[in-house]
């Protein structure tokens, strides 16, 4: 059986509990990306994917440009999310990095698998 769910900033869950973790144009948001990856991080079982899917920097405005999204603080590429990744110094296989360019579309997707301890 599949179990879903939707987490508020105040749920929390296990270590180690979840298959797999999708989040979509979120991370550009939050103020500290890296805490977010870290609590993702410890709830995901090892063999279990992180699937990011976000916004591409240069085919978005700028954070503090004009037409930016006031909301938004990352310009995001997949370089970057690499270097939030390491930084952690979380144990992971990329699986997938893809640009997705078309139409209005503009984002990348990130998926990374999450490896025994080092």
């Amino acid at each position: 059986t599949t179990e879903i769910y939707t987490l508020s900033l105040h749920d929390a869950l296990p270590i180690y509990t979840l298959d797999y973790i999708f989040s979509s144009h979120l991370l550009e948001h939050l103020e500290n990306p890296i805490f977010a990856l870290k609590e993702w991080w410890s709830v995901l079982k090892v063999g279990g994917y992180l699937v990011m899917y976000l916004p591409l920097q240069g085919y978005y405005p700028d954070v503090g440009t004009d037409g930016a999204n006031r909301d938004h603080k990352w310009n995001l590429t997949p370089r970057v999310i690499l270097d939030f990744l390491n930084r952690i110094d979380m144990n992971f296989e990329i699986v997938r990095i893809s640009e997705e360019i078309e139409d209005d579309e503009y984002s990348f997707d990130f998926v990374v698998k999450k490896r025994g301890e080092k």
